[in-house]
């Protein structure tokens, strides 16, 4: 699927033109008239494994996303189906990842994701929803010690 405004990206985090666009019915939580996106490395193929999700319609919104596949995801393997289930998709299709946050306490990089509300993405209808996990069953900011260092490192 393509989207009808598909741009290219200007964000200082992403490159390249965008191939498969996201659709997300009712937006993402803070931003519900942004309905189409795409994902991409960050530039330069900085800092993997983490991803940036760009708004189609508004370039200037972006999500830095850390993805959660099988040996590196912070889901264990039953809640990664559980997400495929709640939207009706085979697990095979879809994608599962968290929106990181950038912290700079005292000047250090400090990088956490947020497991409470992940993206989901199924590949094969490229179709997307922000996924809200019940209270008290995952956490809201998981640090990402390792990737906190390379970014450290890297500045």
């Amino acid at each position: 699927m393509t989207h009808k405004n598909k741009k290219q990206d200007h964000t200082k985090m992403a490159t390249q033109i965008p191939e498969i666009i996201f659709e997300f019915a009712n937006g993402v939580p803070g931003f519900p008239n942004l309905k189409a996106f795409y994902i991409r490395d960050l530039k330069d193929g900085s800092y993997p494994p983490l991803k940036i999700m760009v708004s189609v319609d508004n370039p200037s919104i972006s999500f830095i996303l850390y993805p959660h596949v099988r040996d590196d995801s912070l889901f264990d393997q039953e809640t990664l189906y559980s997400f495929a289930r709640a939207y009706d998709r085979p697990q095979n299709d879809v994608d599962v990842y968290s929106v990181v946050t950038v912290h700079q306490p005292k000047g250090a990089i400090h990088l956490t994701t947020n497991l409470k509300a992940p993206i989901i993405l199924d590949r094969a209808d490229h179709k997307g929803w922000q996924h809200i996990v019940p209270s008290g069953d995952s956490e809201i900011a998981v640090s990402l010690d390792k990737l906190s260092l390379s970014f450290r490192i890297a500045h």
